[in-house]
């Protein structure tokens, strides 16, 4: 079995139908109601219609994001799971690869923005230095990687109830890390969304999502277990 086909299988017992459904609604509340704050102004190149601006989902999963976001950017979705095909809405670009063969796809200063979302923690402390490196090559000046990922400072033993979390992080673990490689930190948020929100099979109201942003930061204060990190170059 390669890889592609460990994680097609493993993530099938994630995430059913349904839940992937109501993770859906849950992004869109997040997406509209929080990430789209830190978009960069967008305008179309005057000259030849092109998209102003590259944002990769890294990662993509189910396309949550990608799917919810609508940059204005011209929007990739990459995932070593070949799934990620029926996932990802008509207009983004699917690229199924491993994490290894990210700058294989992108010209070097070409990319505005990296997301990506609970995947940090799925891969070794060298690899996350490696990836770090390379998109550091691959982002434009001023661009950034939006980084949400579970900290296992608020998590603690459920970080490792999935299978393939192999790597403990907090945002201070990777902001030392980024700062050490020439990143600079533009906006973070130690405790921000609750955990269940992307592993678990609790109700996930979007209502309730809606609220919770709306009463942050005091609701990430009792609530939180994921980090959310802006990390610029």
């Amino acid at each position: 079995m390669n890889n592609g086909d460990y994680f097609e299988k493993l993530y099938a017992t994630y995430y059913s139908p349904e839940m992937r459904q109501i993770q859906d609604q849950v992004w869109q509340v997040l997406c509209s109601n929080f990430f789209a704050r830190f978009l960069p102004p967008m305008a179309a190149d005057q000259t030849n219609n092109d998209r102003a601006g590259v944002l990769i989902d890294l990662a993509a999963g189910g396309c949550n994001f990608i799917n919810n976001i609508h940059s204005g950017m011209e929007e990739y979705a990459f995932d070593i799971n070949p799934d990620v095909k029926d996932f990802a809405r008509d207009g983004i670009k699917v690229i199924v690869d491993q994490i290894d063969n990210l700058a294989a796809h992108f010209k070097e200063g070409s990319v505005s923005v990296f997301f990506e979302s609970n995947f940090l923690e799925h891969i070794d402390r060298d690899t996350i230095v490696n990836l770090f490196k390379t998109q550091h090559r691959l982002l434009r000046d001023g661009g950034e990687i939006w980084i949400l990922t579970p900290n296992i400072r608020y998590f603690h033993g459920a970080y490792w109830d999935l299978f393939d979390h192999i790597t403990p992080l907090t945002e201070r673990s990777l902001i030392t890390l980024a700062k050490s490689l020439g990143y600079k930190v533009k906006f973070v948020v130690p405790k921000f969304i609750p955990g269940q929100l992307m592993y678990t099979k609790k109700p996930k109201w979007p209502w309730l999502v809606s609220l919770y942003l709306k009463l942050m930061p005091v609701s990430g204060w009792f609530f939180g277990e994921q980090s959310f990190i802006i990390l610029q170059k």
